[in-house]
């Protein structure tokens, strides 16, 4: 005689001990499958986390070079900021009264400086430039600031006044600064 019959209930559950065995079985390969996805993907994010390493490494080098050049420039001597300063100003009128071509020796007298003081300063003429426009422009951007306590519209209308200035002193410069282009 053959093995006894199975009731239903019986019979089910051994269908859905075998459908969770499967399950599991798929689940496990699923799981496998998932870590050797991970595993292989460990050399990447080892190589871009040794590259965001490296990157971080070169920012806070840069940083460190910003900070030692801005100490330098914060010891800078006393009476070499005063000619800075002086020579800046000086060429500021000469190159108003006189346009771009004023000589370097008529920036140096005015600045009551030696021509040499000049030169250790701005090498040439166009870092004499640059550095008369850049300090021209931080000023225009400073002026903003100066003019909080004003009403709002009397702010913006002196601060348009001062603007409007400065780029009409600055069409010469301009045209100089983009020869050296």
């Amino acid at each position: 005689r053959g093995p006894p019959e199975r009731t239903a209930a019986e019979q089910k559950t051994a269908v859905d001990r075998r459908a969770a065995e499967q399950k599991t079985a798929v689940d496990r390969t699923a799981e496998h499958r998932a870590a050797d996805q991970a595993a292989a993907q460990v050399p990447a994010r080892i190589a871009t986390a040794r590259a965001a390493e490296q990157e971080n490494a070169a920012a806070r080098k840069a940083a460190e070079e910003r900070k030692t050049a801005a100490e330098k420039s914060a010891a800078q001597r006393a009476d070499a900021r005063r000619n800075y300063d002086k020579l800046i100003a000086a060429a500021r009128e000469a190159f108003a009264e006189q346009g771009t071509s004023a000589s370097l020796e008529e920036v140096a007298r005015r600045a009551g400086v030696g021509i040499g003081t000049l030169y250790r300063h701005f090498p040439s003429r166009q870092q004499l430039l640059e550095a008369v426009y850049v300090e021209e422009l931080e000023e225009v951007c400073a002026s903003a600031d100066e003019r909080t306590e004003l009403a709002p519209w009397e702010a913006l209308s002196e601060w348009l006044h001062r603007l409007v200035a400065y780029i009409g002193r600055k069409h010469a410069l301009a045209e100089e600064l983009w020869n050296y282009l």
